[in-house]
Order: structure tokens, then sequence, then C-alpha cells
């Protein structure tokens, strides 16, 4: 059995992705064409959120499992049951509390109040770093080369974005290229030179923020690391995108 969790570059189950026909093409669901997979991941959601999904869950686990962890952002919050329900929220999640498109209504005045001042007042860098890294070491010291973890962001560190602590680094299994990085290529593959789009403005028809290219290169290193080898990513493994991709995506003909 394969256990997936962690956020939306694993999330195929998310109801508001925009073209469900693209789903067959994403990671997560190839690997289901080949395995038994059960995917916890959850848009929106934190690492905290995936750890104690994992932990809920891990009972279900035997010797021959294969765990994937998507490690996303310390810095999200999880909303309470009984204030989800008080407010008419469905999410459960506040990954951007500065994101006016997101934020409407009682929802945005009380919840992403309470997640902006929380995140003024207590986002200290190395505390996160500590915590990010606390959950990662126990992942890894009880699940060994079981489980592969796949960071999506590199903000869990001081002012250079370019580097990782060498604590963390010793944990993820993608240390030179994160989610993230390949979503950003993507993008400079899709919207740099084209005149009149903005990628932040136009809608994004990417399903898991990936297009089919890089969707099958994951998947295939994710294969060869269940099937028993190394997984390395780095930035060799960034594609340039084929000329009908990135022409689909730019004019939403998906």
């Amino acid at each position: 059995m394969i256990y997936i969790y962690g956020d939306s570059f694993a999330d195929i189950g998310n109801r508001c992705e925009p073209n469900t026909n693209l789903i067959p093409h994403t990671w997560p669901a190839k690997l289901q064409e080949k395995y038994s997979v059960i995917n916890y991941a959850e848009s929106g959601s934190g690492i905290e959120f995936s750890y104690l999904r994992l932990i809920d869950t891990q009972h279900l686990f035997t010797a021959q499992d294969k765990i994937i962890f998507v490690a996303s952002s310390i810095k999200r919050f999880y909303i309470a049951s009984e204030w989800r329900k008080s407010l008419g929220e469905s999410s459960q999640h506040v990954n951007d509390p500065y994101n006016k498109k997101m934020n409407k209504g009682r929802y945005s005045q009380e919840i992403n109040l309470a997640a902006k001042l929380s995140l003024k007042y207590f986002n200290d860098w190395q505390i996160n770093r500590n915590r990010y890294f606390a959950l990662l070491y126990h992942l890894r010291q009880f699940l060994g080369d079981r489980v592969l973890i796949l960071e999506v962001f590199r903000d869990n560190k001081p002012e250079n974005r370019n580097q990782q602590p060498t604590d963390i680094i010793s944990l993820i299994d993608n240390p030179d290229v994160c989610l993230v990085d390949i979503y950003e290529h993507e993008n400079r593959e899709i919207w740099s030179g084209a005149k009149g789009y903005d990628h932040t403005r136009t809608p994004d028809q990417r399903v898991c923020h990936l297009t089919e290219t890089h969707h099958s290169m994951l998947y295939d290193k994710i294969v060869d690391w269940i099937e028993g080898a190394a997984f390395k990513i780095d930035k060799g493994d960034l594609l340039d995108l084929p000329k009908h991709v990135k022409h689909k995506y730019l004019h939403n003909t998906v």
C-alpha cells in the first residue's frame, strides 16, 4: 500500500480543481493505476495537519508499505470544527490570510484577522524552523527509508532563500528542487514573454499546480523510489514544456 499525505500538490480530490479531465495525468492518479493507494492529502493544509493525520492513521501501516509525505508550510492554520460550523465555512485551513480573493464576509473578519495577528506576533523563523525540523525528524526516525519526504516551500529558514539549514537538508528527499520550484519554472515557461498575460491574473488550469509534463517526471521518479532506487531531483530535471502544453495553459484551452 502507498499512503500519501500533504497539501494541494498531492490532493486530486479537491472539489475546487478546475479541470477534472486532467486529474488522470497527475502523479497521484498515475500511482493509483499501478499500486494500491490511499491519499490523505488536503488542499490548503500545513505540515502539522498532515503530520497529525499520519499519526492518526499509522495503525494501518505494514512493514511493506511506502509513505509519501508532501511537507507544506509550518505557517498554515487548521480551523477548529466548531468555528467552521458557526461561520458557515467549508474549508478547514487558512493558508494565506492576506489573499483578498479568498477572504470574504464574517470568515475574513474573524478567522483571517486571528491568523494575521498570529503571524504578526508569533511568526518567529527560528521557532518555526525548529517546529518544522522536529516533525520531519520524527517522521524519519519513525519510518526510515519507507517515507519519501517532498518539501513544498523554502520558507523555513532565515534571510538566504537559496539555502536550507543543513539539519533539514538531511531529512528531506528533494533538497535541490522543492515542489514550488517546479511550479515557478512552469510559470516562466508558460507566461514569460507572453504579452498581455499574467499568471497571477489569468486562471491557472493546472491540477495540483503542475502540467502533465512534470507530473510524469515526478511519477517516474517516485515509482523508481518505490521499487528500490534512491530518489533524486535537481534543476536538470526541470523540463522545457512542449509547445502544445504551453499553448493550452496559456490560452486556457485545456
